[in-house]
């Protein structure tokens, strides 16, 4: 098991190369699929959309630049619609489902996963997965 130290290391990479996910992305889709990224909610239809059509959970758990990149900008989407939203990692408790994987958490302390809702997508083979999950989480966030 990695400890505390490295998975703080690892969390804070994956924030810093968030960036770089966005550019593998741009590297990956095709121009007219990636011009749709707009960080706006609706733009997770096509990204949705495309990641059901082209990879399964397994294909992403081999390819894990790949299913970064596509969390990263699913974080960006929920974050710019949230404004409260800030990301963070679990680092407390070991037993949590979710220690050590990037989330963002709103003023509510509601908790959001880009990578758990893609592997959620995945399992269900929803394409329009991410895009109601997120609408909802966000819609959630206003009643607070």
């Amino acid at each position: 098991m990695k400890s505390k130290k490295e998975l703080e290391d690892e969390y804070h990479w994956w924030i810093t190369s968030i960036p770089d996910n966005l550019i593998v992305l741009e590297n990956i889709l095709a121009n007219d699929l990636y011009q749709k990224l707009d960080y706006s909610i609706d733009s997770l239809k096509a990204i949705g959309e495309y990641i059901v059509e082209n990879y399964t959970n397994e294909t992403l758990m081999v390819d894990i630049q790949i299913w970064d990149a596509f969390a990263a900008y699913v974080g960006l989407v929920y974050e710019k619609n949230v404004p409260t939203a800030k990301w963070r990692v679990e680092l407390e408790d070991e037993k949590n489902i979710y220690f050590g994987i990037p989330a963002l958490r709103t003023k509510s302390n509601s908790n959001f996963y880009p990578k758990y809702e893609i592997t959620a997508m995945m399992d269900r083979k929803r394409k329009d997965f991410l895009y109601a999950i997120t609408k909802r989480h966000i819609e959630l966030q206003t009643l607070t």
